[in-house]
């Protein structure tokens, strides 16, 4: 059947022949055929103009509140998804209410993995319309019927975004309450890295409402999709955030078995499921197959399907900060034998990096991801000859690294700068020739030669590049990735300070982009993100895409272990500090308030008399804009105490 309704065909909504139909749009069912298809008469054929400003080019598909087209806008000429309320429902009040609700929590949300709004209004039918960001790739259920189910890496590849988008909607008081595979679509980036869009909050709750929030849902109406309602949702009681990650478990578990977590021959059915049932263990659906689930990962799932809310993970942080862990785990669980020695991946990693950073003799190291076969290394001619090639280069290096310490410039930057030519001639490792230019970019920082460093860095960026490049095949490369994101770390300050912010901005999305994909220490992530987080605030003023990355930065430290974020608690500070300026520049007081607490907090645990002083004085104006002026003389005093009894010399 075409879209522009020529063919025959008999509508399920009025059961006239489609020629004869005056609906706006229907499902139809070919009489020849026998399927259901969608089919457009009257305001939405194709070619149709709504509102004066979009033209109807296609169907994408058709919801419960309504019809999805793909559109244009006539004089920007830019491409649309154009939502528009099913014409039966346009007269009553409920729906009517959900679709401004629709409107208000989509066109609030600016996010990389949220649908982005950019218009609403009526059209001449007086049907209620969303204009929305075009999304192009599969439905993630597309994908897992494709593929059965996910692979490790893309389950967590979509799922910790998916989990940054929830964390970022729960923030701002938005519930999405139908979460399922068919509303999350995965489109790429132009580099190929999947990036997944939650879409329609067509039936979001806007707690902002608060008192005032009706009941919309009719007596006997499912809404909702039954296969991922929590039992709360089923029942009808008061939901919250927790709704969505049992939703998400639910999801999750499709997406690792490739099966409902809870199916059914009718919706009843399916209901009592979800009341009274778990679904089957990862262990019972297990294949023996090489990828199967990890018990950490199987857990949890489960968690997220608590049919008591308290059980579950309460926020979706928590949920993303254990997938965070488990990602890195799987890694870390990697043992290799040295000798009579077995070292796990892990340790090996973070010994290997102190090493690249300080000594930058790295040709050893290169092979370990690869070349380590039955418990044994496997070293080449070649590889040898570079051994001893940078370890005839050692002394100079560790000179060299003393001068930079004890701020002699002609002694270290000099000395860097013939090594990098020096190996450049020869035929050295990649991450070798990495670590220089590392070196080099960062000793230009340390002693604010900006100009210089910059100059440097751009004349690398295409050898940085292909390395990256190169290792594209490898599933991770926390040394090389380390190296690789330092690099366009300290690019992007020196292009900073010299007030290059487009080639700035570039080269700190790249550190941080570099430093996920090859898992990179959580610490050295977490130091990317609030370098941009920065940057976007001070230069490019777009707080919200700042508070992202600061919220990311906190994440990713919170996720370490606790003796090794006791080392990182000036960064975690910072986390805090970011989004409380961020917040604030968006209007957000009272989130504003709740980041600077604990950045007050932080502070005074690291017993630093100064940074306490700034945090509470921004906390003072944050209370007294908000009108807590007996609240802001309480904190004082409790400040006055702290710096009381603060050693003098941590001012």
């Amino acid at each position: 059947m075409s879209q522009g309704g020529e063919d025959r065909g008999v509508c399920e909504n009025c059961g006239q022949n489609a020629s004869d139909c005056t609906c706006r749009t229907v499902f139809t069912v070919s009489e020849d055929k026998g399927s259901a298809q969608i089919f457009q008469t009257g305001a939405h054929q194709i070619g149709h103009v709504v509102a004066g400003r979009y033209v109807i080019k296609g169907v994408i598909g058709v919801g419960g509140m309504g019809t999805v087209y793909d559109a244009r806008h006539i004089v920007l000429d830019n491409r649309v998804a154009l939502k528009v309320l099913r014409q039966e429902l346009v007269e009553e009040e409920s729906i009517m209410k959900r679709f401004e609700q629709e409107a208000r929590a989509c066109a609030a949300l600016v996010h990389p993995n949220l649908v982005s709004v950019y218009d609403c209004g009526i059209s001449e039918h007086g049907e209620p319309f969303l204009v929305m960001q075009f999304l192009e790739g599969p439905l993630l259920l597309d994908d897992i019927k494709h593929d059965g189910k996910l692979s490790l890496e893309r389950f967590f590849e979509v799922f910790i975004q998916v989990c940054t988008a929830l964390s970022y909607a729960h923030g701002e008081g938005v519930v999405h309450r139908d979460l399922k595979p068919a509303n999350i679509i995965v489109t790429r980036t132009p580099e190929g890295a999947r990036v997944p869009v939650v879409v329609d909050f067509g039936i979001a709750k806007i707690e902002d409402l608060g008192g005032n929030m009706q009941m919309l849902t009719q007596t006997g109406e499912v809404f909702g999709s039954p296969a991922y309602m929590s039992p709360e949702q089923c029942q009808g009681t008061t939901i919250d955030g927790r709704t969505d990650i049992y939703a998400l478990g639910c999801v999750m578990y499709e997406a690792l078995t490739g099966r409902q977590a809870f199916a059914g021959h009718n919706i009843m059915t399916i209901l009592e499921k979800q009341l009274n049932e778990m679904p089957r263990s990862f262990e019972e659906l297990s294949t023996g197959s090489t990828d199967e689930i990890p018990e950490a990962l199987a857990k949890t799932v489960m968690k997220c399907l608590e049919k008591d809310p308290d059980y579950r993970y309460q926020t979706v942080d928590e949920l993303k900060a254990a997938l965070l862990r488990i990602k890195d785990d799987l890694l870390a669980s990697h043992t290799v034998k040295i000798g009579s020695k077995i070292f796990r991946f892990e340790s090996i990693t973070a010994i290997l990096i102190m090493v690249a950073i300080a000594l930058c003799i790295f040709s050893f190291f290169e092979f370990v991801p690869e070349r380590f076969k039955s418990g044994q290394v496997a070293l080449d001619a070649e590889s040898l000859t570079q051994s001893r090639l940078e370890a005839e280069l050692l002394p100079e290096l560790l000179l060299a690294e003393q001068a930079s310490h004890e701020n002699i410039f002609s002694h270290s930057i000099p000395v860097y700068l013939k090594l990098e030519k020096q190996l450049d001639e020869e035929k050295t490792s990649t991450a070798t020739r990495v670590a220089v230019i590392m070196k080099i970019v960062g000793t230009y920082v340390k002693f604010k030669q900006y100009h210089e460093g910059g100059q440097f860095y751009g004349n690398n960026l295409e050898y940085l590049l292909k390395s990256e490049r190169g290792a594209g095949t490898l599933k991770k490369d926390p040394l090389l990735g380390s190296l690789l994101a330092l690099s366009h770390y300290y690019g992007g300050l020196c292009y900073e300070h010299r007030g290059k912010y487009t080639q700035a901005y570039a080269a700190l999305k790249s550190a941080t982009a570099v430093a996920e994909k090859f898992g990179a220490p959580y610490w050295l992530r977490a130091k990317a993100h609030i370098a941009l987080a920065a940057f976007l605030k001070m230069h490019f003023k777009r707080p919200a895409e700042a508070h992202e990355n600061a919220h990311q930065a906190q994440m990713l430290l919170q996720s370490m272990p606790p003796k090794l974020l006791s080392d990182r608690l000036f960064e975690l500070e910072e986390c805090y500090r970011w989004q409380c300026y961020t917040s604030w520049d968006l209007g957000k007081i009272g989130r504003a308030e709740r980041e600077i607490r604990e950045a007050v907090t932080i502070s005074r645990r690291r017993k630093s008399a100064a940074r306490t002083r700034e945090n509470y004085e921004n906390l003072f104006r944050l209370l007294i804009q908000q009108g807590k002026t007996e609240e802001a003389a309480a904190e004082k005093k409790s400040m006055e105490e702290f710096l009381k009894r603060c050693p003098p010399d941590s001012t």
